[in-house]
């Protein structure tokens, strides 16, 4: 039962941050399209790295499994 609640809250945590993405993208110019939140991880880890950042604390700071995470986050289980 608690895993399920989980599942709802990462769900519902996902899509509030995917309606504000959709909302800001109208307001940033010349935003790709397609920009998603994760892109922005991506962009904020190559900043860190090209500033002198360690690149393995960089990955340190990311989470371990990003595909448990988007798991976590659809509800799937597998």
């Amino acid at each position: 039962m608690k895993r399920e609640a989980a599942a709802r809250a990462a769900r519902w945590a996902a899509l509030k941050l995917e309606r504000a993405m959709r909302k800001a993208r109208g307001k940033v110019q010349d935003l790709p399209t397609g920009f998603r939140f994760h892109d922005l991880r991506h962009y904020l880890a190559s900043l860190l790295i090209a500033s002198g950042a360690d690149v393995k604390v960089v990955q340190a700071r990311k989470p371990r499994d990003e595909q448990a995470a988007r798991r976590a986050a659809t509800g799937q289980t597998s």
